[in-house]
Formats: C-alpha cells, sequence, structure tokens
C-alpha cells in the first residue's frame, strides 16, 4: 500500500530533500484508531494555508484513504514520526496560527505530557518545555525564547507563533531556572482571545513528582534546582511549595471568572471537561487521551535503557 502526500507550498517543499513526496509503506494491522489523528495532524502541517482549503482537503483525503483500506495498514505512522518531529517547526516557519492558542499555565509534573500528546494525536501543533521541533531548531526551549523576546522588547511568542499549544514551560539548567508559565499576564495581554487553564494537582503529590524526577539532559531535577538556586534539598523542597501556592493564587486572582479560563485538576477532572472547554474552537476526540510521562514511567524506560 502506496500513500503519497505533496507539499503544495514549493519553497517548503525544496528546502528539505526528499520532502517533496512522502512515501509510507503500510504494513501490519496495528492501532488503527491513530490513522485518523495523525493523518489530521500532517495535512494540517501541509496545508496551513487557509487558501489552499485545508478542512476540505483533510476530510476528502480521509474518505479516500479510508475507502482503499489504509486505515487497515496504520504501522506506515511509524514511519512517519521523524518526519513529523522535524516538519512540526519546519513547514510552518515565519507563520502563525489563525486560531485562539492555548496555554497551560500549571507547572511541569500536573500532566503537562499527557496533554501534549493528546494535542499531538488530534493533529494540534503543541510545544511542550524541550520539545523536539521548538529545540532542535531555534537550539533553545520554548521558555528560553519566551524570556529571550521578553527582554529585548519583542512578541513574546515570536518565532513559536506557529504553536497552538503550550505546556511545561520550564527550562533548567545548573545557572538558570525559567518558569515561564509565569508569564501569563504578559501571554494574555498579546493573545486575548486565547484559552488559558491552570493545570493543577495536589499540592503534596506534585512536590513528590518533582522530588522523583530524575534523567534527562540535566540529571536529578532537585539538584539542578540545589545547584541554580544555591540551596539546600530542604530549602528547594519549601521554595516549591511557596511558588506553587503563589502562582496558583496569582492566576486565578488575575483570571477570576474569566471565560476562557478554567482550573483543570489533571486528577480528578475528567478530560470531557477539558474537551467541553475548548468545543468552540478545538475538535478534540476524547479516545485519544491517555497518561504519560509517570515519574515510574520515566524510571522503567531509563531502566530498559541501562540493560540494553
Amino acid at each position: 500500500m502506496m500513500i503519497q502526500l505533496r507539499i503544495e507550498n514549493p519553497r517548503v517543499a525544496g528546502s528539505i530533500p526528499a520532502l517533496g513526496t512522502i512515501q509510507c509503506i503500510g504494513e501490519s494491522l496495528r492501532r488503527p484508531c491513530k490513522v485518523k489523528a495523525h493523518l489530521r495532524f500532517i495535512l494540517r502541517l501541509l496545508c496551513r494555508r487557509r487558501s489552499l482549503g485545508s478542512e476540505s482537503m483533510e476530510n476528502s483525503a480521509q474518505h479516500e484513504l479510508h475507502d482503499r483500506g489504509v486505515h487497515k495498514h496504520p504501522n506506515w505512522l511509524k514511519v512517519l514520526r521523524p518526519f513529523l518531529k522535524f516538519s512540526q517547526h519546519v513547514i510552518t516557519a515565519g507563520r502563525t496560527t489563525r486560531k485562539p492558542k492555548i496555554f497551560f499555565i500549571g507547572f511541569n509534573k500536573c500532566g503537562t505530557k499527557t496533554l501534549h500528546h493528546f494535542f499531538r494525536r488530534n493533529g494540534y501543533l503543541s510545544v511542550h518545555s524541550r520539545s523536539w521541533a521548538a529545540k532542535k531548531t531555534h537550539g533553545r526551549s520554548a521558555a528560553q525564547i519566551m524570556k529571550t523576546n521578553m527582554e529585548s522588547g519583542a512578541p513574546i511568542l515570536r518565532g513559536l507563533g506557529a504553536y497552538e499549544v503550550f505546556s511545561d514551560m520550564i527550562a533548567i539548567s545548573d545557572t538558570e531556572i525559567i518558569e515561564a508559565n509565569g508569564y501569563f499576564r504578559e501571554l494574555h495581554k498579546e493573545y486575548p482571545e486565547a484559552y488559558f487553564v491552570f493545570n493543577d494537582r495536589p499540592l503534596d503529590k506534585w512536590v513528590r513528582s518533582r522530588l522523583n524526577h530524575e534523567g534527562g539532559k540535566h540529571g536529578s531535577f532537585v539538584e539542578t534546582f540545589q545547584k541554580a538556586l544555591s540551596m539546600s534539598r530542604d530549602e528547594v523542597e519549601a521554595y516549591w511549595r511557596k511558588l506553587y501556592s503563589d502562582h496558583k493564587s496569582q492566576v486565578i486572582e488575575y483570571f477570576g471568572n474569566h471565560p476562557r479560563f478554567m482550573v483543570f485538576n489533571i486528577e480528578a477532572d475528567p478530560p470531557d471537561k477539558l474537551v467541553s472547554f475548548l468545543a468552540d474552537d478545538f475538535r478534540l476526540d476524547i479516545s485519544e487521551w491517555s497518561h504519560r510521562g509517570s515519574a515510574r514511567e520515566r524510571k522503567e524506560k531509563q531502566d530498559a535503557k541501562r540493560k540494553r
């Protein structure tokens, strides 16, 4: 089974070798429910300009591929994933979306990876902390880009305007900590029509999750904070508790009953609540929701790598 998706923009098609036509061969019969969301994601990328009629192309392509039985051969998605990670930024470079943006202004370790994958699987452009696209294309994380833009007086999302969903807006190193969810006032000022969601969880569980966060580029999360802030472990934990409580109070005081603000408790609230909140502007398939990114999951992956 051969699938061909053509990039209609000659400048974009010519900027990456062999991306004028993407050819993927479908193989076994696994996870057919993922085809529709991934296809929508690909077509949204390839048809960003409204003049191309992306929605009509999307619908007709879905029907055509379904009629040809491609939905029975979903392994072609695995072939596309490396391309998707790169093209998410490259194909949309220099453009902005007309949809209102969604900012998850809670902290990391509050369901951000689950949220990120949920929107990606539904075909929306999402940037998550050290997202592959933002990190590799700019050489910096989204939080670093936002901070640099603010300091230079540029629009806060310059270089990130094509993305629609923002979560886990943090960048840490031994010398600097950036928690860009604290920029919610500036983001709201520049994007008054955006949706703002405070992704919440019980404070004790959030602190424990941060303390248990190991691995990644900077190793232990708490040890990196200790070095950057010159604090002891106990002082970092106390700092986190105050930071979370103060931030939550400020966010709720600032937005109040704003119609495009909500608190979403990742442990108590069903995903339907989020889907309903965004329904006016975003079509979301609830079946794409699945939990991702727990400390246990991270540890299991690290242990598996060590055994290889």
